[in-house]
């Protein structure tokens, strides 16, 4: 049986170890360590220094729990790089497309939730999804998209009556 064990540290993202044939690890925040390596956590300090970003897991489900994890500690930087992977791995998947267009809005990065929106709207065709995609296209600057939704919008009216 696979199993994940999350550490929380003070101040720090949860940080996941090895258990049987699963790890996750995550960039740390950026912060002053030198309290830490003051302090007899030593060895602890120099496994932080080698934590690299990676990713070993594939498990859709495992991949959800450790992005609300992120999302609920209010650590974008990390659930961001989860959603980003998680994509990667799953890019048809409805619930990670809408999930990583928004934590990438929330990381102040629209272009990318914009393109996460669109294959979206693309793959489910969700007619709540057109006026998140029109605001999103007038934030960045993308008025042939913001124009194509109007277009749409005016044929599927003129057609319903």
């Amino acid at each position: 049986m696979k199993r994940l064990l999350l550490i929380p540290f003070i101040s720090l993202p949860a940080i996941g170890l090895e258990i049987e044939d699963i790890s996750v690890q995550t960039k740390p925040k950026q912060e002053n360590y030198s309290e830490i390596k003051n302090t007899s956590n030593k060895k602890f300090f120099e496994e932080k220094k080698q934590l690299k970003k990676s990713f070993s897991v594939y498990d859709n489900e495992l991949l959800k729990l450790l992005v609300q994890t992120f999302l609920g500690n209010q650590d974008l930087d990390n659930a961001y790089e989860v959603a980003k992977k998680a994509l990667e791995l799953f890019p048809n998947d409805p619930y990670w497309l809408k999930t990583f267009g928004q934590i990438a809005i929330w990381n102040k990065k629209p272009t990318e939730g914009l393109e996460s929106y669109l294959r979206l709207y693309q793959l489910t065709k969700d007619e709540n999804l057109k006026k998140e995609i029109f605001n999103l296209s007038l934030v960045v600057n993308r008025f042939d998209i913001a124009k194509k939704i109007i277009e749409e919008t005016l044929i599927s009216n003129s057609k319903k009556r």
